[in-house]
């Protein structure tokens, strides 16, 4: 993908951000910039330059709600794809994706979902506070997510124009187990498991959207309050504390990466921009 492609990319994504916040404003859900997207807000006022995706958060509560609003707020020509609206789908956060547009990830090109153009939304839950709870949530995300992500046809083994070997020998056992197993019934384990601390009182909040070793907690205080935020040509939700919360995961992250690691981080296989 050359430049001008993945600017074209980046104002489309822009666009549908600019759709979810009206949706969100509207219905007061609350929501705010993550990842590579919060480090663009901050550092670029933008896009992080080389940046392919857009990513955002809600804590379960407000996602939930999100879910529940978004099939009947967004305006037409947006597709909202999860677990509960697209069951063929691996994945345990949200996309929104444009129809009539093609953005194919390597991993994905024999899943029988969705493939448009997309916008991740990640649900935050409370991190648990008693070692029974946590052995719970390790295991949904370090075996259960995977058995369902082989179970529903992603192959996240294969690259581009190779297969990673590495990957396919350590997805070999959980594609194994998962052929034992209801995917309904592994969907419903692993939310009730993620999910099994929000009523405590713990002060650490996670993603429950990745796999653990991908993972860490963080106090819930660095998102209990949002401020709008100039990214591109509007303004969207950070949280207040988004600095000791962008410190946490990337030291400093207005330090510029060298410049051989400046690059998208989705290996697409094919695009059509509609």
């Amino acid at each position: 993908m050359d430049q001008t492609e993945l600017r074209k990319l980046q104002l489309i994504e822009l666009d549908m951000l600019k759709e979810i916040h009206r949706v969100c404003q509207k219905n007061k859900i609350k929501y705010w910039l993550t990842g590579g997207t919060l480090i663009g807000a901050i550092r670029h006022k933008g896009f992080i330059p080389w940046d392919d995706d857009v990513d955002i958060a809600m804590m379960r509560e407000d996602y939930n709600r999100f879910l529940k609003i978004a099939p009947k707020e967004l305006k037409k020509g947006f597709h909202l794809q999860n677990w509960e609206y697209e069951p063929n789908f691996g994945q345990p956060y949200t996309k929104i994706r444009k129809d009539n547009t093609l953005l194919v990830e390597a991993g994905s090109q024999e899943a029988n979902i969705h493939h448009g153009i997309f916008v991740d939304i990640f649900a935050y839950d409370k991190f648990p506070v008693n070692k029974l709870d946590l052995i719970k949530v390790k295991f949904s995300m370090q075996i259960l997510l995977r058995m369902l992500i082989a179970k529903s046809g992603l192959t996240p083994w294969k690259e581009v124009n190779r297969i990673n070997l590495f990957s396919w020998v350590r997805y070999l056992p959980f594609r194994f187990m998962a052929k034992f197993f209801d995917f309904n019934y592994m969907k419903k384990v692993y939310r009730k498991y993620v999910q099994s601390s929000n009523k405590t009182d713990s002060k650490l909040i996670f993603n429950s959207c990745e796999t653990y070793d991908e993972n860490h907690p963080i106090p819930e205080a660095y998102v209990k309050q949002v401020i709008l935020h100039q990214f591109e040509d509007a303004e969207f939700y950070i949280p207040a504390e988004y600095d000791k919360l962008l410190r946490n995961f990337y030291g400093d992250y207005m330090q510029l990466p060298p410049l051989e690691q400046r690059e998208g981080h989705h290996d697409i296989v094919e695009l059509k921009l509609g």
